[in-house]
């Protein structure tokens, strides 16, 4: 569900969304109440009816209010929240994303990180060290090599695109290392995408107050997220373009509906 999460921001996202930098997808500060979300609502023991169902549900039922809002030019509150609030939420973000992402850059079983915290994995770093898979190591380190070190090679160099210079140099060899076979479990299988590509939102839970409490969690957390993001791709445009937060809300609100409207989330 990576992939059409991905399909729908990165394309249908964009086709609405309000600014020219920022692009949409799952967001770190959405896990907790989507954890919390899926317990509650499945604890309610609605018949026929999952805590993801009921979660994906509430989503939907936010994205409507989100267009709501931004028709009704509520998006342009981002610009009461001053840059220290963004650039702390940035800070937190990129704390976490390196705290879970370091061990998959060394190919580190994940059996070693299971249950810790961002503090722990930390803290574990040595050993993740110790015990990395070093021909998947190998393929993350050279990634970061290019992604950092072409564009400060100036020049020409800065205008080729980072990113699309590790697909075509670490694809390649890790076909040549046999990833396939002597690391299946490092590779992403999509199986049958379109055949897991069906109706999942449930509304069944719509008349409870906990329903309700998870379509405002969702609401403040989504789109407050999204806004000082959009703020804080705006301070880096050097062409200092100012994004349409409004438009930027009902793009998000459009991603987030379609996206948990349909979808096998198993």
């Amino acid at each position: 569900m990576g992939v059409l999460t991905a399909m729908i921001g990165g394309v249908l996202v964009s086709i609405f969304m309000g600014g020219r930098l920022t692009i949409k997808g799952p967001a770190a500060g959405l896990i907790t109440v989507c954890t919390g979300a899926i317990t509650d609502l499945n604890a309610l023991g609605i018949e026929g009816a999952s805590g993801v169902q009921l979660a994906c549900g509430a989503i939907v039922v936010m994205s409507v209010i989100q267009i709501i809002l931004g028709v009704l030019k509520f998006g342009s509150f981002g610009d009461f929240f001053p840059h220290s609030v963004v650039h702390g939420m940035l800070a937190a973000i990129g704390v976490l994303i390196f705290a879970k992402q370091f061990p998959v850059l060394l190919g580190v079983n994940s059996s070693l990180t299971k249950g810790l915290n961002p503090i722990e994995l930390y803290t574990h770093i040595p050993g993740f060290i110790a015990n990395a898979t070093v021909p998947i190591a190998l393929v993350g380190i050279l990634s970061l090599v290019i992604i950092f070190g072409l564009p400060a090679l100036g020049g020409v160099f800065k205008k080729i695109p980072a990113p699309l210079v590790v697909l075509v140099i670490t694809i390649p060899l890790g076909i040549a290392m046999d990833y396939k076979g002597t690391h299946p479990g490092s590779l992403v299988t999509i199986g049958d995408f379109w055949k897991d590509v069906k109706f999942n939102a449930s509304f069944a839970a719509i008349s409870t107050g906990m329903f309700w409490k998870y379509v405002i969690m969702f609401l403040f957390v989504n789109s407050l997220e999204s806004l000082l993001t959009v703020k804080a791709i705006d301070g880096l445009d050097p062409w200092k373009r100012k994004s349409d937060y409004n438009k930027d809300l009902r793009g998000l609100a459009v991603g987030n509906g379609i996206r948990d409207y349909w979808g096998d989330y198993r």
